[in-house]
C-alpha cells in the first residue's frame, strides 16, 4: 500500500482515502460502504480504530474486500 502511495504521489496524481472504523458499522454497513467507495472513485479503504470492540474486524474486512473493486488497495491498521 505504501508503494502504490508513493509511485502516484510520483506521478502527481492525488487519492482518495477512505478510514473505516469497524466498531461503528455493522458488516451489512461495511459492504454497502465498499459498493459506494468503488462507485465514487476511492483508491485506497483503511479500517482501524481506538477500541476494536466488538470483534468484528475479520468480518468487516471480509465485506469490505467482498464489496470493493480490485482496484482499491486495503491495510488493516
Amino acid at each position: 500500500v505504501y508503494q502504490h502511495i508513493l509511485d502516484k504521489k510520483k506521478a502527481g496524481k492525488k487519492l482518495l482515502a477512505i478510514l473505516i472504523d469497524p466498531d461503528k458499522l455493522t458488516v451489512d454497513e461495511a459492504g454497502e460502504l465498499a459498493i459506494r467507495a468503488s462507485e465514487d472513485g476511492a483508491d485506497l479503504l483503511f479500517v482501524g480504530g481506538s477500541l476494536l470492540t466488538n470483534g468484528n474486524m475479520h468480518l468487516c474486512l471480509e465485506a469490505l474486500k467482498k464489496n470493493s473493486t480490485p482496484g482499491i488497495a486495503s491495510h488493516s491498521v
